[in-house]
């Protein structure tokens, strides 16, 4: 069951988090991708493990998503007229640097408490 979730709620993320990234302006081609750091001001934080919110949790699978682009609910992420404000996203290369990323949404492994 997938829920629209509105109330003040915790959840504790309990797995790695994923994003949504695509590419390309005509055509797009789209995949999951890990979401290793957010990045504020030239530093590199972890992703926060409790979010008093999210976009839409799915209790089936113990699911949280996070809509980044066209609206947030991120707190201190807060929100902007048709633009998500924010951190950057990096993804942690092969070659051990991290890459940042544009992605659409973020989602992880999460228990509701």
């Amino acid at each position: 069951m997938l829920a629209n979730v509105s109330a003040e709620a915790d959840f504790i993320a309990t797995g790695k988090f994923k994003g949504f990234e695509c590419s390309g302006f005509v055509i797009q081609a789209c995949s999951n991708i890990s979401i290793d750091a957010v990045g504020e001001n030239g530093k590199l934080f972890q992703l926060k493990r409790i979010w008093p919110k999210v976009s839409e949790y799915n209790a089936s699978q113990n699911i949280c998503h996070i809509n980044i682009k066209g609206g947030s609910i991120f707190g201190f992420w807060g929100n902007m007229v048709g633009k998500a404000a924010g951190p950057d996203f990096f993804t942690l290369t092969e070659s051990g640097n991290y890459r940042k990323v544009d992605i659409e949404s973020l989602s992880f492994k999460c228990t509701k408490k």
